[in-house]
């Protein structure tokens, strides 16, 4: 865990809250909630890149822009399709979505102080296993995640089925709309709510990528420990805590495997009290 720090943090995300008239549903939004809470904390931003995922990686770029506009942010967003901007070596490195321009930077020489991911899970036996490829930041460009695991640069993973216990919930309303910002965030999630109802008969769902965003910023939100990460074939990525007993998945079947800390717990609500703290900053 960082802590409070002076390194900056570099955000690279798929951010498509904004990008909903693109397509019916628009794309996940966690990206922004996570952008929205360190620009609104305080934290040093040195700079925020745009990745293709959830979104393509000029959407994204536009999206960032905006939700940056919105906070009268003056940080640095660049399009990770075209920029040549290397990040700072000195900096913690906070990546949201798939891990191309991650990778791109390791290969020219940018070693950053930590790296974080939200992806991967403890506890699964895949998403219908073997059939589909469940991590979904691995997947979309496997040579970059392997580049990035074979980094000697310390990796912190959030698991998914870590990450998934922070949900948004209707009760949750009155305490967006006590912000401008938080009335933002919650109107441009509309759709990815009503595609939660659809798919899923739910209105909650998950804010996967805040859980970063506050873990590396308030160490007491969460619990670490160290471990290992191990890719199989099918897609999964299973986070396996050191001693921990055996799982469905036999580790030697693994593609590869590389040491990890492993977020294990959180404190969903220090998490959420924190987040709606930083949107009441001026």
């Amino acid at each position: 865990m960082i802590g409070p720090s002076i390194i900056p943090i570099v955000v690279d995300t798929d951010n498509a809250l904004g990008s909903a008239n693109k397509n019916f549903f628009g794309g996940d939004v966690d990206d922004a909630f996570a952008l929205a809470f360190l620009l609104k904390s305080n934290t040093l931003i040195s700079s925020v890149y745009s990745v293709a995922g959830n979104a393509s990686a000029e959407v994204c770029h536009l999206n960032n822009l905006e939700i940056c506009a919105k906070l009268q942010s003056n940080v640095r967003c660049y399009n990770g399709q075209l920029s040549i901007q290397m990040p700072e070596n000195k900096c913690h490195y906070l990546a949201l979505g798939p891990l191309t321009n991650l990778a791109g930077f390791l290969k020219r020489d940018c070693s950053p102080e930590s790296i974080w991911m939200t992806l991967g899970r403890i506890n699964t036996l895949g998403f219908f296993p073997p059939i589909w490829p469940v991590e979904f930041n691995a997947t979309k460009d496997l040579a970059a995640f392997q580049t990035v695991l074979n980094s000697g640069v310390r990796k912190i993973i959030v698991p998914l089925d870590i990450a998934f216990q922070l949900k948004l919930k209707p009760d949750q309303k009155d305490r967006f709309q006590s912000t401008e910002i938080g009335r933002y965030l919650w109107d441009h999630s509309r759709r990815w709510a009503w595609r939660n109802v659809f798919l899923k008969g739910r209105f909650a769902f998950p804010i996967w990528d805040l859980v970063s965003a506050v873990a590396i910023t308030n160490p007491e939100s969460v619990q670490t420990r160290p471990g290992r990460g191990y890719f199989f074939k099918n897609g999964l990525f299973l986070c396996d805590v050191e001693n921990r007993p055996g799982t469905f998945h036999n580790r030697e079947k693994a593609i590869f495997s590389f040491e990890i800390e492993i977020v294990t717990e959180i404190d969903i609500e220090l998490v959420w009290d924190l987040f709606f703290k930083a949107l009441q900053n001026p």
